[in-house]
């Protein structure tokens, strides 16, 4: 598979250069789900890692980068911590969006040890990859629509760019036979059988390794479906 990689950063597979990631990061790469040489990892100069500058350096548009935060929620004199995922050209609403889909009362950007001490991440290239488990993640939908995304590696010297891979092309296979007809003291009836992916084969949607996306999704199996519909 050929990958048309964004800007000018020497991208290779991240499982064969894990010192270039953090390792929450490669930890969750070895888990899975999805095929862990499908997401891309580059090293950059780390006095670079700040997005306008690596966008500057490295000839990669805002459009394509994603910045991951760490929101703190405080509700009872409980703290909740959550990640919030936007790219560089939208600002993440702390105060309102994400508040209330955390349960906070209120919420604001984490201090910067604290984050740190949580993922396991150095500060300026914590990544949705490899949080710690039961976070909230919240992705922004322009990051999910993103074909291409470039994201934090865990490091300040590295990127990741986890959306460049795409699935193969499938056709699926679906019929149905409808019949219409007169039913004595019911009128006019139409009777309906459609079979969904007739052939039974699996499809892969999306293969778990994108942003925002945490399973392999397959497309429907095999269904039978009748109806029956009166006609009035």
């Amino acid at each position: 598979m050929s990958h048309l990689m964004p800007g000018t950063l020497p991208w290779v597979p991240a499982p064969t250069r894990t010192d270039l990631l953090a390792a929450p990061v490669a930890a969750a790469l070895d888990r899975g789900p999805g095929d862990p040489t499908e997401v891309m990892v580059a090293p950059i100069d780390p006095e670079l890692a700040d997005t306008a500058a690596f966008c500057d350096a490295y000839g990669v548009t805002l459009d394509v980068s994603a910045n991951c935060v760490v929101v703190a929620g405080k509700r009872s004199g409980e703290t909740r911590l959550a990640a919030v995922v936007v790219l560089a050209t939208t600002r993440a609403d702390v105060n309102n969006v994400v508040r209330r889909r955390i349960d906070a009362r209120k919420a604001s950007f984490a201090p910067m040890d604290l984050a740190v001490a949580e993922t396991g991440m150095e500060y300026g290239g914590i990544t949705p990859i490899g949080l710690p488990p039961g976070w909230p993640l919240l992705v922004d939908r322009a990051v999910v629509d993103t074909p291409e995304v470039i994201v934090g590696s865990g490091l300040r010297r590295t990127v990741n760019n986890p959306n460049d891979s795409s699935n193969p092309p499938y056709q699926q296979l679906d019929f149905g036979i409808s019949h219409r007809f007169e039913l004595p003291g019911f009128g006019k009836m139409e009777a309906r059988f459609d079979v969904i992916n007739a052939l039974g084969q699996d499809y892969v949607l999306r293969n778990g390794t994108g942003v925002g996306v945490f399973a392999t999704q397959f497309g429907p199996p095999r269904g039978f479906f009748g109806g029956l519909k009166k006609e009035f």
